[in-house]
């Protein structure tokens, strides 16, 4: 079996919020996570979230949280074929699912149309070769919703290795997402924002990756009731997701893992 790469350890979740938090503007946090890819052999790459749902295609509507690289060519695409972004099936996976499409325009349960598969035909014109690896960046039915995607070599060797790396590739892009969103918030955030300390104390544990039942054992609680606190912060702090909450906790300084 091929061993998952050394440089992947650099994308972990922890490292990936630290480098967002000690950006100084959303570029320094761009280039940074884009570096960390790069270390990780994985250079082409594009990335947007915190898109609203009504809003079908970002890349026509000038995201504030867009980037990666060649994202102005692939712009340029979309600018000269609007059509591709009709029922587009790659933005339909990511609005309604939270899987990885890997190799998108090969898998069976997200079929390509003639027209997108031309669209696919023009990324390679532009990025080469590639495979199209897509992972979503919001569960279905939240308010915005984003994607992570990877072009990567179309050869057996990079795609075994996309698959075996697709999991930590996919949560450091989630953890990006939601770095980015609380340190460059677009709404400021209210200056009484706080946990109360049961709820500080199951998200630090929980960004050290411990599950409810585990972080029930260390303090000596109920799962029913480190689930409820943990609830309750990401009420609080306006997240949608567990791993959501730790994010903008850690880069509100609100807890120290």
């Amino acid at each position: 079996m091929m061993p998952v790469s050394v440089q992947i350890s650099a994308l972990s979740p922890l490292e990936t919020l630290d480098r967002v938090q000690r950006a100084a503007s959303p570029g320094d946090a761009w280039s940074g996570f884009a570096a960390a890819l790069a270390a990780a052999g994985y250079e082409r790459m594009r990335c947007y979230f915190g898109v609203p749902r009504s809003r079908p295609f970002p890349m026509l509507e000038g995201e504030s949280y867009t980037g990666g690289s060649d994202t102005s060519s692939l712009l340029e695409i979309f600018r000269a074929h609007p059509e591709y972004t009709q029922a587009n099936p790659v933005t339909r996976h990511c609005r309604t699912g939270i899987g990885p499409l890997l190799r998108a325009g090969e898998h069976p349960s997200t079929p390509f149309s003639p027209l997108h598969r031309c669209m696919l035909a023009d990324l390679r014109e532009v990025l080469g070769d590639v495979d199209l690896n897509v992972f979503p960046l919001a569960p279905p039915g939240s308010e915005t919703w984003g994607n992570f995607a990877l072009y990567t070599d179309r050869t057996a060797a990079e795609r075994r290795r996309v698959e075996l790396e697709s999991a930590a590739l996919h949560l450091a892009a989630l953890y990006f997402a939601a770095g980015m969103q609380a340190r460059f918030p677009r709404s400021p955030i209210p200056d009484s924002l706080a946990l109360t300390p049961r709820e500080a104390e199951c998200l630090t544990w929980a960004a050290h990756g411990l599950v409810s039942k585990e972080i029930a054992d260390r303090l000596r609680l109920s799962q029913k009731t480190v689930d409820l606190h943990i609830a309750h912060a990401i009420r609080r702090l306006g997240a949608r997701t567990r791993s959501h909450a730790v994010a903008r906790a850690i880069a509100l300084a609100l807890i120290r893992p």
